[in-house]
């Protein structure tokens, strides 16, 4: 016979399981669908102090995923993607917290309140600069799909899911690190952005369009919050359609004859 407290626990463990089938359910559907599945790169120079993102994803308006903070760092949150996780980070950035301590509280559920199914969906990209001292970190979720992971260097962090392979992931960030330091970060991330779409982006788009929209953000130092000195969004493209990375280098060219910046050596 069931003592009191064991009918008690059968009875919640009842009222639980089809909650967590649904949630789990939630997990192996919703990365398909609405989640940002994306391929980005957050990155510092501690010579310059800029700071800046970029990203690319076959799901509409991908720019959503990042705050740069002046001076301080950059971060990215994708996958099933966390507003209150991005502006958190941004606000511990602010503050001058490395990397790894960023993303290790965002993720935490202290700060996301999700199931934890919900929060295995998420994937974060943080590069910090404080006092001169650059760091990185990542996180993917273990129900995040495939191809993913993240990709480090000095001052830099590329993370992706749903990828065409983790190519894209490798060739990102060995653009990024073979771009000149003496060209700037725009022309990095650009740069960095481009290789990963040439080995297929996303892949939930077509391989030769690689996604449907894309973003590069880079602030100076001395640039306000939300107001960056370079904020190119490539217009959001119909499957099938341009490719938006591409679109970002021609907006970055026109950006750089208004701004008369551009840098000798670095062609666009």
């Amino acid at each position: 016979m069931e003592t009191p407290m064991q009918v008690m626990f059968n009875l919640n463990q009842s009222r639980l399981l089809p909650r967590l089938f649904v949630v789990t359910l939630l997990a192996f559907v919703t990365p398909l669908s609405t989640a940002h599945a994306t391929w980005s790169v957050v990155a510092v120079d501690p010579r310059t102090g800029q700071v800046g993102a970029a990203g690319a994803s076959c799901y509409p308006g991908v720019e959503t995923i990042a705050r740069v903070v002046p001076g301080k760092g950059a971060v990215v949150a994708q996958g099933l993607t966390s507003d209150a996780g991005r502006d958190h980070a941004a606000k511990m950035l602010q503050e001058g917290n490395a990397a790894k301590q960023v993303v290790d509280t965002i993720k935490s559920s202290k700060v996301d309140k999700s199931f934890f199914v919900v929060r295995q969906l998420r994937q974060y990209g943080v590069a910090s600069l404080h006092d001169g001292i650059a760091s990185v970190a990542s996180s993917t979720g273990m129900l995040t799909r495939g191809a993913r992971g993240s990709r480090e260097a000095a001052g830099v962090s590329v993370q992706g899911n749903i990828l065409a392979s983790e190519r894209v992931l490798d060739k990102t960030l060995e653009q990024f690190v073979k771009t000149p330091k003496s060209c700037g970060m725009a022309i990095a991330l650009l740069n960095a952005l481009e290789a990963g779409a040439r080995e297929g982006g996303d892949k939930r788009c077509p391989a030769e369009q690689g996604a449907l929209s894309a973003f590069l953000i880079v602030a100076q130092v001395g640039d306000k919050a939300n107001a960056s000195s370079i904020r190119l969004i490539a217009p959001d493209q119909p499957r099938g359609g341009a490719n938006p990375v591409l679109l970002l280098r021609k907006t970055l060219r026109d950006h750089f004859a208004k701004h008369a910046s551009a840098v000798e050596g670095c062609p666009l």
